[in-house]
């Protein structure tokens, strides 16, 4: 509802809109709706692109939303290009602050310590990139052969007695009997 009231708005309303996007982007991922949720991400980034200064921290913001959305996907080169698009743009953003009369001091301790949070993800990333073709690989060179393997089911299998619980069950009364006891509640012993 909301991202067609913004989208009525025009020019005016395109940040809200960007806004609304990447939130949507984010409850798809919530609801484990990955695809949508990368869709609506990016959908709201390119908007921010357009309307935004370059070093806007929005912008770093949504390329780390939608890196983490990727690799959630298990998309991990795109990724990782997203988060180093997100670095760049957080160092654009301490280089312009730095360059400012007024410094804003609170500003670049946190983008600082952002950086290395960010190179961590990166890293990563890529580790978890190598360790999965690793365990490809290794999964592919120790196929079982057709002699050696068993389903689950045969090494779930044991020669443990099964306990017979039938008697346990009750069973649907018959609409007579019921319609008999009835009877015999309504009756009044004198």
């Amino acid at each position: 509802m909301a991202k067609l009231i913004y989208e009525k708005r025009g020019a005016t309303g395109r940040r809200g809109l960007s806004e609304i996007l990447v939130v949507l982007g984010e409850v798809s991922l919530e609801s484990e709706n990955f695809e949508n949720g990368i869709v609506d991400i990016k959908a709201g980034l390119e908007i921010q692109k357009e309307i935004c200064k370059p070093h806007d921290r929005i912008i770093a913001e949504t390329y780390y939303k939608l890196a983490t959305a990727l690799s959630t996907n298990n998309q991990i080169d795109e990724a990782i290009a997203n988060y180093n698009a997100s670095l760049e743009v957080l160092n654009k953003r301490l280089e312009k602050l730095k360059l400012d009369e007024v410094m804003q001091k609170d500003e670049i301790k946190e983008i600082e310590n952002l950086i290395p949070d960010i190179n961590e993800k990166i890293s990563d990333m890529k580790s978890f990139k190598e360790e999965a073709a690793m365990k490809l690989v290794a999964a592919m060179v120790s196929q079982p052969t057709a002699d050696n393997t068993t389903t689950s089911f045969e090494a779930g299998s044991s020669d443990k007695k099964v306990s017979d619980i039938s008697h346990l069950v009750k069973r649907k009364r018959k609409e007579d009997e019921v319609k008999a006891d009835e009877n015999a509640s309504k009756k009044v012993s004198l």
